[in-house]
């Protein structure tokens, strides 16, 4: 059986506040077990929201510089400006 935490147990976890567990679980962004008029998170979901949320940094010789695109299919900023011209230097 898996192993089942509760919204304070999942939010601690996670370092979170269990409110914002709580509304994941109501936008069904995690899944969730009802154990009667309980919710519990399965362990499982936890270190897939931890796996998921996880990024990787760059390795030391490569840096974002301005001058060059980096990706030509992001021209534009979230507002329609242009966005700076960013590229990878090695």
């Amino acid at each position: 059986m898996a192993d089942l935490r509760t919204i304070d147990e999942a939010a601690q976890r996670l370092r979170l506040k269990p409110k914002t567990v709580r509304r994941w679980v109501f936008l069904r962004k995690v899944s969730y077990v009802k154990v009667g008029a309980s919710v519990r998170i399965p362990e499982a979901e936890i270190r897939r929201i931890i796996e998921e949320g996880t990024v990787l940094r760059l390795p030391r010789k490569i840096r974002l510089i301005p001058g060059k695109m980096a990706a030509p299919s992001r021209n534009r900023s979230l507002f329609g400006d242009p966005a700076p011209d960013w590229s990878y230097r090695e």
